[in-house]
């Protein structure tokens, strides 16, 4: 999902009238190439048993990106951004999983409450889903949305450093192959200044001012 962001955060910026850079659009491209490399990384036999998976995750992809964007666009308050996050998804979510949905967890059988359970049930209800969107809001407000969704694109990279330390998993060349071209986009999304062409000639012709008051 993460590989996707950025290209789709872009795309519908400009749709609704964002003027595009060249190097956001050099920077997400990489990024997209590279999340595609790993695609290669894994047997056939996987990829025709989870495209469906790919494509939710390309659609969850497309939700964060308009939830990025408008954001940014109504610069929503802590308050605001905190309800829609919470009571809007409860309202939407909970009858589909209540009704619909498998449920693996029993809430009411409480001998089921470790201490694990209960720190995961905090943890993943606390740290991603609430103070994690709201630092992506308030990133997408203060940077910019092409920057903060690029840099989202840095938790597989962080995940497979920390694996590799930590786990001792081995990333494959592929796979490292990957991480170079996606740290490589982002750099160039975050870091390098872009410039319009109006902005580089009104900079040349106040260099060029300076020059002839000398």
């Amino acid at each position: 999902m993460n590989g996707f962001l950025p290209v789709i955060t872009v795309l519908i910026s400009y749709l609704l009238g964002k003027k595009l850079f060249k190097l956001d659009i050099f920077g997400t491209s990489l990024i997209m190439i590279g999340s595609l490399i790993i695609l290669f990384d894994h047997p056939y036999e996987i990829l025709v048993r989870s495209w469906k998976g790919d494509l939710l995750f390309i659609l969850a992809a497309i939700f964060l990106s308009i939830f990025i964007i408008l954001v940014n666009k109504w610069d929503l308050r802590f308050s605001q951004i905190l309800y829609s996050i919470c009571i809007i998804n409860a309202l939407f979510y909970l009858p589909i999983w209540f009704l619909f949905l498998p449920k693996g967890f029993n809430f009411l059988d409480y001998s089921l409450y470790s201490k694990e359970i209960l720190i995961n049930i905090l943890f993943q209800g606390f740290v991603p889903n609430i103070f994690g969107l709201y630092l992506t809001a308030f990133a997408a407000k203060s940077i910019g949305t092409a920057k903060a969704s690029s840099i989202l694109d840095a938790v597989p990279i962080t995940g497979a450093v920390l694996g590799f330390f930590i786990l001792s998993e081995i990333p494959s060349f592929l796979s490292w192959m990957s991480l170079l071209i996606v740290s490589t986009g982002i750099l160039v999304v975050v870091i390098f200044k872009k410039v319009t062409l109006s902005s580089l000639y009104i900079q040349r012709y106040s260099y060029w001012s300076i020059i002839t008051n000398i």
